[in-house]
């Protein structure tokens, strides 16, 4: 049973589904007036209330007047009513027509249920079964309530919605996460279990793959990349006021071929763009392939999570091949917290700072078991192939990391930091890592540590680095600290000051 309310002078159309996200008809239905200008309790007749056919559950119409009207929908059949949609529309005082429609969507809290994809079903497109599962993944998300799981069997799927968005061309086209639904790909359609997936990393045979590539032809063998001009600027965008909740979860699919190559927001995060205190758990996902002109282009993450209950949770990732012509892979800012387990960065490129990380503006990133791998800044002005932390209130949090084979081609002096640079009084601390191999054109080739930026190492190896100056750690300028207990440095070269 479900309350509506509306005011005089308006006329409520209602499409009320069940768990099968099928409308409910007209006959299945009783609107009961809860309280208004006729009687209190009464069943609503068919002179108020009108069946509008196979589109619609029903039409009410206020009767005039100014009371306000309480509707209580109630089911005479054995059905239950999972979502209802309403539209308003108001006539003004003294008009007969009815303008300005509003919708509403309401969700009823229910039984999780089960939504199934595959783009190769070919049965009834109702996401019930394995047989009948969506075709579309757009569709699927469409219609999952909180609480459902959505399962995506092997193959690629491509955003076909704007949602708000004013510009509604196809380079607007993304995915939205549902708030409080696990979404897992990886499957082999007739699969009963998640523990049943194998093979779906990147290039394997049961890979579920989201694109932005629209038409099928990216090619990202040649450089520059090919094909990717009509791609989507995101594959999952989520702009303010459009959050996720810790309940929400993404795991066993690739994000690839978002090509962020616009202005504003649509230059960042071509892969995932997140803002708006959005928690969410990332779990065997892989980011391959994303390319933004500004920042973040495997994500972009602004104001993700704000307190110990509500931070952003990656496990299990691969951020593979990404390209920034501004900062990072990943880039995240604005009170980002953020926690890496077992993730890998790999190959990934900027023209500024932190080939694969970056954090800034109060961030928060903690990492365990991490390796940051062949990772490059290639711009003049560069710091950190690897990582770059900066800003008062940054702090980044390291155990067990390991960060090899990156390199920043600045070419100013005081600029580098081929593995990770901390810098402008950003905080960071490093408990039983690796840093090894790693080159910087001119300063730290395995660490780089200025303006007013502490790190605290423990049990740390740094080793077989280069640079111009300062192979293995580079120091530089006043109120710059580096606190170490059990750090071993060996084997780094440089060309002029301090191995």
């Amino acid at each position: 049973m479900l309350f509506l309310d509306f005011d005089a002078n308006e006329e409520i159309s209602i499409k009320a589904y069940n768990a099968s996200n099928v409308l409910i008809p007209y006959n299945d239905l009783t609107f009961i007036r809860h309280n208004g200008q006729s009687a209190a309790g009464s069943t609503i007749t068919t002179t108020v209330f009108t069946d509008l056919g196979a589109s619609y559950s029903g039409k009410v119409e206020d009767e005039g007047g100014t009371s306000q009207n309480d509707i209580v929908v109630s089911l005479n059949s054995s059905q239950v009513i999972k979502r209802l949609v309403y539209e308003v529309q108001m006539n003004p005082t003294g008009s007969t027509t009815l303008t300005n429609t509003m919708g509403f969507n309401f969700v009823v809290p229910t039984t999780p249920s089960r939504v199934y994809v595959n783009h190769a079903a070919g049965g009834a497109n109702n996401g019930t079964s394995w047989t009948d599962a969506y075709t579309s993944l757009q569709t699927g998300i469409d219609n999952a309530f909180p609480g459902d799981e959505l399962w995506v069997a092997k193959g690629s799927y491509t955003p076909s919605s704007t949602y708000e968005l004013i510009n509604n061309t196809s380079r607007f086209r993304h995915f939205r996460l549902p708030n409080s639904v696990s979404v897992y790909g990886g499957f082999v359609s007739g699969q009963t279990d998640t523990a049943q997936r194998t093979n779906y990393g990147i290039g394997e045979t049961n890979e579920t793959i989201l694109t932005g590539d629209l038409n099928g032809d990216d090619n990202y063998t040649v450089t520059p990349w090919t094909g990717v001009g009509e791609n989507s600027y995101h594959v999952i965008y989520h702009p303010s006021g459009t959050c996720m909740g810790l309940t929400s979860r993404l795991n066993g699919c690739t994000i690839k071929g978002g090509y962020a190559n616009s202005t504003d927001a649509d230059a960042d995060g071509g892969g995932m763009y997140l803002t708006g205190n959005t928690s969410i758990r990332f779990n065997r996902v892989n980011l391959i392939n994303n390319y933004s002109a500004d920042d973040g282009a495997a994500m972009y993450l602004i104001n993700g999570g704000n307190d110990d209950s509500s931070r952003v949770y990656f496990t299990d990732l691969s951020v593979k091949s990404n390209i920034a012509v501004g900062d990072a892979a990943m880039y995240l800012t604005d009170d980002s917290e953020t926690i890496f387990a077992y993730v890998s960065f790999e190959n990934n490129t900027s023209s500024v700072h932190g080939g694969a990380l970056h954090f800034t503006s109060n961030a928060l990133g903690i990492l365990y078991n991490v390796s940051v791998a062949n990772n490059s800044a290639i711009g003049i002005d560069s710091r950190g192939g690897g990582i770059y932390a900066t800003g008062a209130s940054t702090n980044i949090q390291l155990y067990n990391v390991s960060i090899t084979g990156n390199r920043s081609l600045a070419t100013s002096n005081e600029l580098g930091g081929g593995g990770i640079a901390v810098w402008s009084s950003a905080t960071a601390s490093i408990d039983n890592g690796t840093i090894s191999n790693n080159t910087a054109t001119i300063d730290g080739g395995g660490m780089l540590v200025s303006t007013g930026a502490t790190v605290t190492i423990t049990n740390t190896t740094i080793s077989n680095n280069s640079a111009d100056d300062g192979g293995g750690i580079y120091l530089d300028n006043a109120g710059t600290t580096i606190n170490a207990t059990g750090l071993t440095v060996s084997n780094n070269t440089s060309a002029d000051d301090a191995g």
